[in-house]
């Protein structure tokens, strides 16, 4: 389940108005690979190509190298030879990008409160 809430908060007149919306999605969970053809199966479910993913390496002290708001093969395999590289055990982790505009069911959250 994915779920938007925005706030609006009007200090002047004292409003406030939430709202918010749920949209069901099924993205697969972060997986491990060590080259983009392991990456297959998880980018095939994940709707690769709309739906953006991020690639870090799992392990390690360099786990602060994130690549995000990946949608493209080569821009992919190099995040995770990167990612490989810096990782103590030569794995990378990918996991769907969540952020809205990266996430077509958020996106789908963000259009329907608008269109109400």
């Amino acid at each position: 389940m994915h779920e938007e809430l925005l706030r609006f908060r009007d200090t002047g007149r004292g409003i406030e108005i939430i709202e918010g919306e749920r949209v069901p999605i099924a993205l697969p969970q972060p997986v491990r690979v060590a080259t983009i053809d392991e990456a297959a199966p998880f980018l095939e479910r994940a709707g690769f190509g709309e739906q953006a993913v991020i690639v870090r390496p799992p392990t390690g002290e360099n786990v602060c190298h994130i690549h995000k708001g990946i949608t493209d093969a080569a821009t992919l395999t190099a995040a995770i030879h990167q990612a490989a590289q810096r990782s103590t055990d030569g794995m990378a982790l990918r996991e769907p990008d969540l952020r809205a505009p990266h996430n077509p069911p958020a996106v789908t959250c963000h259009a329907a409160p608008a269109s109400a």
